[in-house]
């Protein structure tokens, strides 16, 4: 477990006893910005937060996917929200140095998304709101909407935002399966991670992955 990640869930926990302590229910939400949006991840989704590395780009992938990379000898296809959400990849210096990957469980597997930067976790017994019925929220994958004195704290479901990469683990899966039969004895070594067996995928910088793709297609949502 990385020290993020151990810091975050040390002060989720600090919240949750001061809560239970004064009798309130709560839940808990890593909060992170992307572009000046706060967004929020449910906590118990939460598998790791990491510092960004590089990732193989894979031929034929959704816009906003930007490659998949190694994580502990695990191969996670990462999602780069800025892409998710229709804007532009590219991202100042300061930007890029507070940058990291939040790795999420999902439906499909571990699923890695890149934000600008984790700010906290936040606990509250407040109920999110309905988000507003505005063009977008549905693509973003905004289930709810929590307001603070800091501003509004946009709640996202992982289950629909990590969609996207629900053909990257198939055919991940389907060359893992490949790796184990007799007919695959000419394939990678033990060991080596499902992504490199795909034809045409390459190594991309963490620096740079993205900055030359443009705004999702409809094929993300």
């Amino acid at each position: 477990m990385s020290e993020i990640t151990s810091r975050w869930r040390a002060r989720s926990r600090a919240r949750a006893r001061s809560s239970q302590e004064r009798g309130e229910a709560t839940k808990s939400f890593v909060r992170f910005a992307v572009g000046e949006t706060l967004y929020g991840f449910e906590v118990e989704r939460v598998r790791e937060i990491v510092h960004k590395g590089s990732v193989t780009v894979l031929p034929s992938m959704p816009m906003s996917v930007t490659g998949v990379a190694d994580h502990r000898g695990e191969v996670v296809p990462i999602v780069d929200l800025r892409l998710r959400f229709g804007m532009s990849a590219e991202r100042t210096e300061i930007e890029r140095r507070s940058e990291k990957w939040i790795l999420m469980n999902s439906p499909t597997g571990l699923v890695g998304f890149v934000v600008d930067r984790v700010i906290d976790v936040v606990g509250t017994s407040q109920v999110p709101d309905p988000p507003p019925q505005v063009g977008g929220n549905l693509d973003r994958g905004i289930t709810g909407v929590i307001g603070s004195d800091e501003g509004l704290l946009f709640i996202l479901d992982v289950d629909r935002l990590s969609s996207v990469v629900r053909e990257v683990h198939s055919a991940l899966d389907s060359s893992t399966s490949l790796v184990g039969s007799p007919q695959g004895s000419s394939a990678s070594p033990s060991g080596s991670s499902g992504a490199a067996m795909f034809s045409g995928a390459s190594t991309s910088g963490t620096s740079s992955y993205g900055s030359s793709r443009s705004a999702p297609a409809d094929r993300d949502r």
